[in-house]
């Protein structure tokens, strides 16, 4: 049985659940652009659309997607795994 990627942002003390993501393929193995539409969907679901800004460029480091985006106009970072 496969977990639930998580999306943590520590500034923000959030934790939530991706589902869907990683549904047929490990988490390292997805693209770039996926991690993020989904980060991107999931926050803007979280919070009015306007607040939420998500960076395109992630990284995956250690079979975890990183990244970074605003909220109000304030940065953070956040780690899928």
């Amino acid at each position: 049985m496969n977990l639930l990627p998580i999306l943590i942002i520590s500034d923000l003390q959030i934790k939530l659940p991706l589902d869907g993501l990683a549904k047929r393929k490990p988490l390292p193995s997805l693209s770039e652009k996926r991690v993020t539409a989904k980060v991107r969907e999931s926050l803007k679901q979280k919070f009015n659309y306007k607040h939420v800004k998500v960076a395109c460029k992630t990284q995956l480091k250690k079979g975890q997607w990183k990244g970074r985006g605003y909220y109000k106009g304030k940065k953070f970072n956040w780690i899928v795994k």
